[in-house]
């Protein structure tokens, strides 16, 4: 069993999903029953609070193609992703969320397009995903753009497949951050793909993404994506120091609104937060990355 090799391995990080398990999983099984595929399910549950570890055990016993992993501490759905793949022994290795927001069924138009062309990885995209998402699609978009400007990295989404080379070199596992922060820095562009699948509401339960957790997951993503902290530091320090400046004539002119001086306070306040952030990442840059230790492991010799 050692030297199994299935074509795909579908990875899916799980936290609380306690209510959506049984039946994404079922949906899977209903897809890969179509197809002359072989597949293995990974479900990692990364520290879950509620009764998810159980029922992948349960799904376990009743599934020999579904493997489940239980992380010893909550450390992310990247992060989570990373230990699926880290177990997975398929040539091509997709990883989907178990919300069902993306269908399972666009797994096999995912496999064919990447199989039919040069591309080592082929994300899934939906111009409905915003939209369904009860979201600004204009203001996401802009948000996006910026983030890939600011990161330098293409355009990417967690619903993805990829070659098995791209994280296993003679049979060790690679990355030791994020999988787009990986293929940002050592995959050409020309090799990404993308495709357009179908996207839903979410089946139930809400999105486990505080504030918090956001601002966090920004500052970690940060470390990775940037390669020269100092870089980015003088650029946008430098940016606001000429609007404080300018701000600052103004008030010298008499200006003295309130206007201008609350706007003088929070371009500062803005300026040394930015300032701080940066010294932060240039910091803990070359520091390694939390990782994960696996407690629980099933269905894996």
């Amino acid at each position: 069993m050692d030297n199994y090799t299935p074509d795909i391995s579908i990875v899916v990080p799980v936290y609380n999903s306690a209510h959506t398990l049984r039946v994404f999983v079922a949906r899977v099984q209903q897809v890969m029953a179509k197809v002359q595929l072989s597949y293995e399910l990974i479900l990692t549950d990364d520290c879950s609070t509620d009764s998810s570890w159980t029922i992948i055990k349960d799904i376990c016993q009743e599934n020999k193609n579904v493997v489940g992993i239980h992380l010893a501490n909550n450390c992310g759905q990247w992060c989570a992703s990373l230990a699926g793949m880290s177990k997975s022994r398929g040539a091509y290795i997709v990883t989907i969320d178990d919300d069902l927001e993306y269908d399972p069924a666009d797994i096999i138009k995912m496999y064919q397009f990447i199989t039919n062309s040069d591309y080592k990885v082929v994300f899934g995209r939906s111009n409905e995903k915003y939209t369904l998402q009860n979201k600004n699609k204009q203001l996401a978009d802009w948000r996006n753009n910026m983030l890939n400007r600011f990161w330098r990295k293409g355009i990417t989404d967690s619903f993805k497949i990829f070659q098995r080379n791209l994280v296993f070199g003679k049979s060790a596992f690679l990355p030791a951050v994020s999988f787009e922060a990986y293929i940002t820095q050592r995959l050409e562009r020309r090799f990404w793909g993308y495709t357009d699948v179908n996207f839903s509401r979410r089946f139930a339960g809400r999105s486990n993404y505080s504030l918090l957790k956001k601002m966090n997951l920004f500052l970690l993503l940060s470390s990775q994506f940037i390669t020269n902290p100092g870089m980015y530091l003088a650029r946008y320090a430098s940016f606001f120091f000429i609007l404080v400046f300018v701000m600052a004539v103004c008030l010298a002119e008499g200006w003295k609104s309130i206007f201008f001086i609350s706007g003088l306070v929070i371009l500062l306040i803005f300026t040394g937060a930015l300032s701080l952030i940066y010294l932060h990442l240039s910091v803990i840059r070359n520091k390694p990355v939390q990782g994960f230790q696996i407690t629980g492991l099933l269905n894996r010799d």
